[in-house]
């Protein structure tokens, strides 16, 4: 979904031109994934975010008892709680508390609660100054903005940004030197520590059974606000209370790594009530070396109403440490200041629609290009993707779909329809395109084409090339012979499903498909009734649409009589296999039937690795060198990474040269790359960056969105580089192996032994250049 407002969209320029920010960000989220890597080398990542998970349901299935529990054991120990439903209410109370005090100088470590319900305006309302201690914190609010990351707030500004920004508020200059502009800070804050009249945290816990705070902190500031001034006020997500003590070990042997790639943050603070001491004659004091007063804010604003909703409860599971922000590609291009509203990164959109409602949502959440990347990192095994996606449906169900998106959507879902209008498609773009099949530029796409040439699509699409090949035809004629020494489904007959980019856009790359299945041995048919698997209503945010497209699928699949259905789409198979499961939920029978369709379908790479078992081949000559792109869907989404490397240099007999982090997103995500062009193609830099460096003359990938995207991109850029399907690769490797059968069947003649066979050894279609 594009930008609903002109504002958004003027921000989002801003930050594309924005190249200090871009490089910031970019050279600060790369060092993050490698180290985040290092830190959780050691550990079992998979064991430790399944129990941390477990531990969070748990304690969110029991909320409502354990705040209450939490708010009698405060008490007990000392500490006034106060049970905030609205972010009205939890200003008002530490407002009205700061008014009471008189309190004219506030303190605040980090904290995203405060920052959620606007805290420092009402305070400095009330009379306060407010004076944040976080480093991060500190610069964003010298800087007049507001965090751009969960954890780390100022990681959009450079060191020359944060050194000039320093200059300019202090009249003197400072060096872009990160030592130095820490101890600037130091300088600059320890007095506010001392005179402050109140401290305001957060907490990473909250322990129901002790009325416990617990807060992790690496710069020493927190400790600092939570005991110098007189009076402490904690703002606690009610979110964040875990029933016992032996909750918060699992947490902190996670939340580090995830956060900020450490082992252990350098402070842990366990805060039970106000500070005492019974030194004297065994009487209690309260007020001893630190507060007098603590004040706890246990703070609702939605989560109670969230924890009910099927769509978004899952959310609560958050354990804010930003994991999501450091992988998310738009995210390194733009900032949180786009790509979230006050929560930023990918988990910070189902919290906006949370805790402040749709329309704040409605435009960050259209910058989410579904890499999956975020679900993959989160420490609590949150479904990330599936959320914004339901946000979106949301978003469009009760504020609408831009109207030219709903009127494809509207036409595209019935196949009828939508084949008369993909064909009056590629007719009308047919001028536009040049020899090798790009469009260049399109009067009526505003930039859409300026750094990455799009595809025309085919005048003559792939179901018309493939009508030999109905089940009827398909199945009245014996399997072919195996090209491929070795194939275990010889004779097998596959149903071909190649999703309508390679239907309408890419036919050659589905022709290459069918001959490496027939290369196995395979019977090939293509089922005509095929359209769409309806990924891209549902990307969208259109589920009346995509449900339509989805049930068609089912039906036209589950009628085909085939051992196996084959996609050489990663995103078509998880569409079917996986998204169905939530697309249907309320739908038990369509469920059952899509699972059923689901355990035929494979994706073509799995198929040649794990089905037909391809082993080595008797080249004639040595493959090409290639570097591997791993799309989104096939990293992330099914755990794809080993399978097609070894079918590459195994089977194929290629080199391979990894390009750094081979799975960040190329940036195509269906209409996202049509949406968000300039953003699209930002991110479509970097690949064919990393792709250029490695040296390799050919980038092979399994996903016909992704190619399209690198491509074009390669086709815009005069990039000599080529970008093929693996199943385009293998059947341009297969007139090798045609050349070493016709040889010989020649030596077989030469010494007059009959050579008759089926095999067809005519040359085979080598890859388009």
């Amino acid at each position: 979904m594009p930008a609903r407002s002109k504002a958004f969209q003027r921000a989002l320029d801003a930050a594309l031109d924005n190249q200090a920010q871009r490089q910031a960000l970019e050279r600060t989220l790369t060092r993050y994934r490698q180290r985040r890597a290092e830190a959780f080398a050691e550990v079992d990542f998979a064991a430790l975010r399944a129990d941390l998970r477990r531990r969070k349901e748990a304690a969110i299935a029991r909320l409502p008892e354990l705040v209450e529990q939490f708010q009698h054991a405060a008490e007990a120990v000392g500490a006034t709680v106060f049970l905030a439903r609205t972010a009205e209410d939890a200003r008002r109370y530490v407002a009205e508390l700061v008014q009471r005090l008189g309190v004219r100088l506030v303190v605040k470590s980090k904290s995203m609660a405060t920052e959620e319900i606007r805290l420092n305006e009402a305070l400095e309302h009330a009379g306060a100054r407010v004076v944040e201690t976080d480093l991060g914190e500190w610069i964003v609010q010298l800087a007049g903005e507001r965090p751009s990351h969960l954890i780390g707030p100022a990681i959009h500004k450079s060191r020359e940004q944060i050194a000039e920004l320093f200059s300019r508020v202090l009249g003197r200059p400072i060096p872009p030197d990160p030592p130095q502009l820490v101890q600037v800070a130091r300088e600059e804050l320890r007095r506010a520590f001392i005179e402050a009249d109140m401290g305001i945290t957060g907490a990473n816990a909250a322990i129901a059974e002790t009325g416990t705070l617990v807060i992790v902190t690496n710069e020493g500031n927190a400790e600092l606000v939570a005991t110098l001034p007189p009076v402490h006020v904690a703002v606690v997500g009610i979110d964040k209370i875990v029933p016992t003590l032996d909750d918060v070990p699992p947490l902190l042997r996670v939340l580090p790594r995830a956060g900020a790639a450490q082992k252990l943050t350098v402070r842990v603070l366990f805060l039970t009530g106000p500070t005492r001491t019974a030194d004297i004659e065994i009487q209690l004091v309260r007020g001893a070396h630190g507060p007098r007063e603590l004040h706890i804010v246990l703070l609702d604003n939605g989560r109670f109403a969230a924890r009910e909703d099927p769509d978004l409860s899952e959310a609560l599971l958050c354990i804010r440490c930003g994991a999501c922000s450091n992988v998310c590609p738009p995210y390194q291009v733009v900032s949180g200041h786009l790509f979230g509203h006050i929560y930023t990164g990918p988990i910070g959109l189902p919290l906006t629609a949370i805790h402040h409602g749709l329309e704040a949502v409605a435009d960050p959440q259209s910058l989410c290009v579904s890499c999956n990347a975020c679900e993959t990192v989160c420490p609590v095994l949150i479904p990330i993707p599936r959320l914004i996606l339901d946000v979106r449906a949301r978003v469009a169900e009760q504020l609408g779909l831009p109207f030219m998106k709903r009127a494809v959507l509207e036409r595209w879902s019935d196949p009828a329809r939508g084949d008369h209008w993909a064909r009056l498609a590629a007719f009308a773009a047919a001028p536009f395109a040049d020899r090798d099949g790009f469009l260049r530029s399109l009067p009526f796409v505003n930039g859409a084409t300026s750094e990455r040439h799009l595809l025309a699509p085919s005048r003559r699409p792939l179901r018309d090339q493939l009508r030999h090949l109905t089940p009827q035809e398909a199945l009245a004629r014996p399997a072919p012979e195996p090209l491929f020494a070795g194939s275990k489904v010889v004779g097998r007959t596959v149903a071909f499903f190649p999703g309508c980019l390679i239907d309408r856009l890419l036919p050659e790359m589905g022709r290459a498909t069918v001959e490496v299945l027939e290369a196995c041995g395979c019977r090939v048919l293509f089922p005509p009734e095929q359209h769409c698997c309806g990924l891209v209503a549902s990307n969208a945010g259109d589920r009346r649409h995509a449900r339509e497209l989805a049930r068609q699928t089912v039906e036209a699949l589950e009628r085909v009589e085939a051992d196996w259905i084959v996609t050489p789409s990663t995103s078509c198979y998880a569409a079917i296999a996986q998204d169905y499961q939530h697309l249907f939920r309320n739908e038990p029978a369509w469920r059952e039937r899509a699972t059923r369709v689901a355990e035929r379908l494979i994706d073509f790479v799995r198929f040649l690795d794990q089905v037909a078992q391809l082993g080595p081949q008797d080249w004639t000559r040595p493959g090409p060198v290639v570097t591997y792109h791993d799309s989104c869907q096939s990293a992330n989404a099914l755990g794809l990474r080993d399978q097609p490397r070894r079918l590459l240099t195994e089977v194929l007999g290629c080199q391979m040269v990894e390009m750094q982090e081979s799975s960040f997103c190329c940036g195509f995500g269906g209409t996202f790359s049509l949406d968000y062009p300039r953003l699209s193609a930002a991110i479509l830099e970097r690949k064919l960056r990393t792709a250029a460096e490695t040296g390799a003359p050919l980038i092979v990938a399994d996903n016909p969105g992704c190619l399209m995207q690198i491509r074009g991109g390669l086709h815009a850029r005069g990039n000599p580089q080529r970008a093929v399907h693996i199943a385009e690769l293998a059947a341009e490797r297969l007139a090798d192996l045609a050349r070493t059968l016709r040889g010989s069947h020649a030596n077989a003649r030469s010494h007059g032994v009959d050579s008759t066979s089926q095999i067809d050894v005519s040359e085979p279609r080598g890859i388009p250049q």
